[in-house]
């Protein structure tokens, strides 16, 4: 029988996807930091590959949207994930503009194991967490470097994003040898 331990802790991120027409970068930021805390690192990348599946959502002209990713470098225990994505579904619904969406908070989590997305729709390889909430395996962490995973987002399966996530990884773990 296993001995039940507490689990590392784990660094908490947002990609935002933002229609600079209705929203400032400034104001995300600030709907950020009143949330989730001002220790942050940001990181611009206009690769995107959903759009066309938020455009219908957000409306607008495509060329007026923006791409950030907030990491909160503040340690955060895993179970932070559920309440987090419930605070970005209200943000969100709290600044909707004529029928439109003007900023979707992609809430997560980065582990030494994995990468974990939160999401309101169920599929076969997610974990529901409560009150609508499920738990998106994105990324693993394998020998030296996260890897995507067949149902990945492209997003985040590509080689900058995965990077980017390996550089914060090793934040992570020297904050948790610190501990």
């Amino acid at each position: 029988m296993g001995t039940l331990k507490t689990p590392t802790s784990a660094l908490l991120f947002s990609s935002i996807l933002y229609r600079t027409d209705l929203i400032t970068f400034s104001n995300v930021e600030k709907l950020f930091t009143d949330n989730w805390g001002t220790n942050n690192l940001i990181f611009k990348h206009d690769f995107f590959p959903m759009l066309d599946y938020y455009h219908p959502e957000m409306g607008g002209d495509k060329k007026d949207y923006a791409r950030i990713f907030i990491v909160s470098l503040d340690l955060v225990d895993r179970m932070q994930l559920k309440s987090a994505k419930l605070i970005a579904q209200k943000l969100e619904e709290q600044h909707f503009i004529d029928k439109n969406r003007s900023v979707n908070f992609d809430i997560g989590i980065l582990t030494l194991e994995n990468l974990q997305l939160a999401t309101s729709k169920n599929f076969t390889h997610r974990v529901y967490l409560g009150d609508g909430v499920y738990s998106d395996l994105t990324l693993i962490f394998q020998g030296e470097a996260y890897e995507k995973l067949p149902w990945s987002y492209p997003d985040y399966a590509h080689t900058e994003i995965i990077n980017f996530f390996n550089y914060l990884r090793a934040i992570l773990f020297l904050k948790i040898k610190k501990v």
